[in-house]
């Protein structure tokens, strides 16, 4: 028996201490969104313990991995301490040799994979896009998610409504940004890539307007709760938003139903105490 409990107690001593790298260390983008013709830098801080780089992989597609280029700079971190790569001067264009031309960024989706040999992996991702050089148009766009939170195995929608000119759709995907790597990930069927025209709204259900996934052929829906991001890549620019999913949505309308039901409940009760009151 008594051994038995010790087995018990030490096996959350040994999960804290599988996790100490990844509890204290943390990667950060500079730019979550960046032009195409533009620079962007990845830094990865140490926390209480040493991190040593094993490969460091800049990766062309969130989901599907298009292209994967290696950084030849793999330095030992010490503890409490940062490195930052620089995106793309960093990376090699052919995947193997140092100091040649840099990978050409294209628009979409990329992401970073750092492996250590401590044998955490940490990952980040940005988005390449062809940034709109009128800001105050650029602003006047909105793309947004109804609701915030939805019920697992439920329904949302995503709205992209342009400013002051035309947006034409390229890609749209709703996946799990949590996973690496991903497998809940559904394209939009592609019927649905339209070009939203100027001072004009459109919306795409979900998951009822996108596509099973390509790999696993997963049907399109709402699967696990958590949180869920729909991504929108366009010829004019790059827009995201994200939403939850859980296992019990409750309504305003029933949550008001309530209150006002409970509210002569209450009344009367003190009214009792009060009445009996010695």
């Amino acid at each position: 028996m008594n051994i038995a409990i010790a087995a018990l107690l030490a096996i959350p001593l040994i999960v804290i201490c599988s996790n100490a790298y990844a509890d204290t260390a943390s990667v950060t983008m500079e730019r979550s969104i960046m032009d195409v013709n533009g620079t962007n830098k990845v830094t990865l801080c140490a926390g209480s313990m040493q991190l040593d780089i094993d490969h460091i992989l800049l990766i062309e597609g969130k989901f599907l991995s298009l292209a994967i280029y290696l950084s030849p700079f793999k330095p030992s971190i010490p503890a409490n301490t940062c490195y930052t790569w620089n995106i793309p001067g960093d990376f090699d264009s052919d995947n193997t040799i140092a100091g040649i031309q840099p990978p050409s960024l294209t628009t979409g989706d990329w992401s970073v994979q750092i492996d250590t040999l401590q044998g955490h992996p940490y990952y980040t991702d940005f988005a390449v896009t062809t940034i709109v050089n009128n800001t105050s148009s650029n602003n006047s766009v909105r793309f947004s998610i109804t609701p915030d939170v939805a019920p697992i195995g439920g329904s949302a929608t995503a709205e992209l409504c342009a400013g002051d000119f035309d947006i034409q759709v390229n890609n749209l995907w709703f996946f799990d940004p949590y996973e690496h790597p991903p497998t809940h990930y559904y394209p939009v069927n592609t019927s649905k890539l339209t070009t939203v025209q100027a001072n004009t709204c459109y919306t795409w259900n979900i998951p009822g307007d996108f596509e099973p996934n390509p790999s696993s052929l997963r049907t399109a829906s709402l699967s696990h709760v958590g949180g869920w991001q729909v991504a929108l890549d366009a010829e004019e620019g790059y827009w995201s938003d994200d939403f939850e999913v859980t296992i019990f949505v409750v309504p305003e309308s029933i949550i008001g139903s309530i209150a006002i039901t409970s509210i002569p409940i209450i009344i009367s009760l003190l009214l009792y105490k009060r009445a009996n009151k010695v």
